[in-house]
Order: C-alpha cells, then sequence, then structure tokens
C-alpha cells in the first residue's frame, strides 16, 4: 500500500503540473489549427481532381477524418518527458532517485499520466465535437461500437508511445547533448505512424513492414478504427500487437535502463 501510495501521489503531481501549464497546451493545441487546414484544402484538391471516388483506399470522408484525427491523436499520445528524463541523467538530479525507495520508470509513467488526464479532457471533447461535425455535414457516420474501440486503442497507444520514447531517452546516458535526436526520432516516429499523412502512401510493400512495427498502432491504427477502414477482424489483431509490443519495449527499455546507469556517474544534483 505504502508503495502505491508513492505512485498515485507522483500521479497527483503530474496533474498539478498540467494544470499550471494548461495555457502552453491550449496554445499548442490552438497551433494545430493551421497544419489541419492546409491538409483539408490539400486533399480536397486531390479529390476534386480525381476521376476515383478513392484515393489510396480512402473516401474523401474518410481522408478528412484521418487528416483532422491524425493531428488530434498526435497531441494526444505525446510525451514530453524525455527532455526531463536527459537533465536527470546530464545534471546529477537522478542522483536523489538512486537514493530513494522509488522506481524512475514507475515514477516517470506515474507522472506523465497524471499530466496526461488533463490533457486528454481538452483533446477528447475537441474529438468529440469533430466528430459531431463530420457527421453533420459530411455524412460519415460514426458507430457507438467504433469509438469504444477506438478510446481502448487510444488508450493502449499512449502506452505504446511512451514505451517507445522511454527507450530513446536512455540515449542520454551515452549522448552528452540528445536534443537534435529527440527532434529527428520525433519526426521519423511522427511519419511512419502516420501523423503527417496515410501510410497507404508508402504502397504494398512498405505497408507489410509497417504492419509488424510498433509505429503505425500509434496513430494510424486508431484513426482507421473510428473511421471504419479497419474490419473488426483487424481491430482484435491490432490490439494483440500494441499488447505484444508495449511487453517488448517495456522490456527492452528496463534493459537500456540498467546498462546506462551502469555508465551513470551520480555527480551534481
Amino acid at each position: 500500500m505504502k508503495v502505491l501510495r508513492k505512485y498515485l501521489k507522483a500521479f497527483e503531481l503530474g496533474f498539478q503540473n498540467a494544470l499550471e501549464y494548461r495555457v502552453n497546451f491550449l496554445l499548442s493545441v490552438t497551433s494545430m489549427i493551421f497544419p489541419m487546414t492546409i491538409q483539408f484544402f490539400l486533399w480536397t484538391c486531390v479529390f476534386s481532381n480525381s476521376t476515383n471516388q478513392t484515393v489510396y483506399g480512402y473516401t474523401y470522408e474518410q481522408m478528412i477524418t484521418y487528416t483532422i484525427l491524425a493531428a488530434l491523436v498526435t497531441k494526444m499520445i505525446s510525451t514530453g518527458f524525455e527532455w526531463e528524463v536527459a537533465g536527470d541523467v546530464k545534471n546529477g538530479g537522478l542522483n536523489k532517485y538512486i537514493i530513494m525507495p522509488i522506481g524512475y520508470f514507475q515514477y516517470r509513467i506515474s507522472c506523465f499520466f497524471g499530466a496526461k488526464i488533463a490533457h486528454l479532457g481538452m483533446v477528447g471533447l475537441l474529438i468529440a465535437l469533430f466528430l459531431g461535425i463530420i457527421s453533420r455535414y459530411l455524412g460519415l457516420q460514426v458507430e457507438a461500437i467504433r469509438v469504444v474501440l477506438f478510446i481502448l486503442s487510444g488508450i493502449l497507444s499512449i502506452i505504446l508511445n511512451y514505451t517507445l520514447v522511454f527507450c530513446i531517452s536512455t540515449a542520454s546516458f551515452w549522448l552528452d547533448e540528445v536534443w537534435g535526436v529527440f527532434i529527428a526520432v520525433g519526426l521519423t516516429f511522427n511519419m511512419l505512424s502516420g501523423g503527417l499523412f496515410p501510410l497507404e502512401v508508402f504502397g504494398e510493400a512498405l505497408q507489410r513492414v509497417f504492419d509488424l512495427l510498433p509505429f503505425k498502432y500509434t496513430i494510424s491504427f486508431p484513426i482507421n478504427i473510428i473511421n471504419g477502414k479497419l474490419g473488426f477482424d483487424l481491430i482484435w489483431t491490432g490490439y494483440l500487437v500494441q499488447l505484444v509490443w508495449i511487453g517488448i519495449l517495456t522490456l527492452v527499455s528496463a534493459l537500456l535502463w540498467r546498462s546506462g546507469t551502469k555508465k551513470y556517474i551520480a555527480v551534481g544534483g
């Protein structure tokens, strides 16, 4: 019970921190309007000049839904704690976690989900508003069961993305400056997960590769649940892949962290 209480307190601290910096989050959400507008007009132009009713297997309604939700889901699964990990390793802040009876991984994920709860409220409202708009004006009917399945896949996507980023954050043990790595990896992850555009644009050969990698199951997979592009058999398969990758990446992050702490020199802090 005492162990659980420690991490509940970390969860509470993360929640309070998110509320303290809520203006920053609101500004970051507002900044998504510009790229979403560009994508909207881009795909509208593509479909208006196409003789087919589908492009890359998407109808116009599905593509617009994908475009808008991609930006919102990207914000929903975003992290940011990797910079704090890098700071702890570089500046000696990790010292206090070594001598305290608390697991660093558990502490970070508790703080992360505490902050994420506050953010999910805002993003959830935006997603609900958008789904109402497309249902009314674009005629894309969203089934209630798909909304439930989307929420479940979204939760797994957040956890999956957390484990992915935590693995990358361990680079702080081997590199003095990791900001460039974080930015480059973040952009790459976003592209491979379908955050910029549907993964179908890469062709069928790469699609088979993406099906085996974890990236598409953070953004592309949950979106294609709610826009009706995936059948229920593929949805259950996708859940299984998400859970498998969460297990694998949790193990890998633990191994990388253990290896990194052996190189860590507890100075400063």
